[in-house]
């Protein structure tokens, strides 16, 4: 498929599609198979005189013009993409034996060849969906850098998004993640050296943190103090590698993943807490 989007609608195996805005503000769509010759007179394995005659339509209206698919006024000229899709895509339907033609509603229909919606394209519109396909390429090719692992300061940077690009920002991410959402903001604060979306991403975090402690935040009417001194001793920790479920934002995907080991220093543990009931309602932390 090219300069054409598609959305609910089923494309068939092996068929090209191209779309194309003409110079009078309407639309063409072609289709044509893989293995198709513009220079033959076949689509889709039907001869394209035969296929005349069957349906008693006219593909060629001049004397002695060359029966080729290139010059074969085959797609319809439509106010839409949408509406010159589907009439590309019935075409598949009549020519593939997939669907009854109506002659009535054919020439009723403005159509055109691969040669004359070529030559009566808008070339305007052709730069500017260009331009619009390279916003868009770029925009795919960080989700693909963040899917990849590829560190966001190897991207080449960019001055700003453009509105497209903006679109397509704002859709991704009312789909995305919490992953992708956190990593998008990232990457695009390195890439812009935009630090409004570096602390988006510190944002997206701190809400997800936040969210899932109020979420399992339960109060117990039960809990008292019990005693007015308590003393607990502890081995010290040694980490190896990995990440605790405390240390944000590693620990929102893969919290507790860690390898780590408990040791004495001359048999003893040597971290002390100890817990003194206070009169007044406050907490103190000291450090001896």
């Amino acid at each position: 498929m090219k300069k054409l989007d598609v959305q609910d609608q089923v494309i068939p195996d092996n068929v090209v599609l191209h779309g194309l805005k003409q110079r009078n503000g309407k639309f063409i769509v072609r289709i044509f198979g893989v293995n198709d010759n513009p220079k033959e007179k076949r689509l889709f394995g039907r001869d394209l005189d035969e296929l005349e005659d069957t349906l008693g339509v006219r593909f060629w209206e001049e004397n002695g013009q060359a029966h080729t698919l290139w010059s074969a006024a085959l797609y319809q000229e439509a106010d839409t993409i949408r509406e010159a899709t589907d009439a590309t895509l019935e075409l598949y339907e009549i020519v593939t034996g997939g669907k009854d033609f109506d002659r009535s509603l054919w020439t009723a229909a403005s159509h055109k060849s691969l040669c004359a919606g070529f030559n009566e394209a808008d070339p305007d519109a052709i730069i500017a969906w260009n331009k619009r396909m390279a916003d868009l390429v770029t925009m795919d090719g960080i989700a693909k850098a963040i899917r990849d692992r590829v560190p966001a300061g190897n991207i080449r940077k960019l001055q700003s998004l453009t509105k497209i690009q903006k679109e397509w920002l704002r859709k991704r991410l009312r789909k995305a993640d919490f992953g992708e959402k956190m990593r998008l903001h990232y990457y695009l604060g390195v890439i812009l050296e935009d630090e409004n979306e570096v602390q988006e991403c510190f944002r997206i975090i701190q809400s997800e943190v936040l969210e899932a402690t109020i979420k399992s935040l339960a109060y117990n009417e039960q809990a008292r103090i019990v005693t007015d001194h308590h003393t607990v001793r502890l081995p010290l920790r040694v980490n190896w590698g990995g990440g605790w479920s405390d240390t944000p934002p590693y620990c929102n995907e893969k919290g507790g993943t860690v390898l780590n080991a408990a040791i004495l220093l001359n048999g003893e543990k040597p971290v002390e807490v100890t817990l003194e009931r206070i009169p007044e309602q406050k907490v103190v932390f000291d450090s001896a």
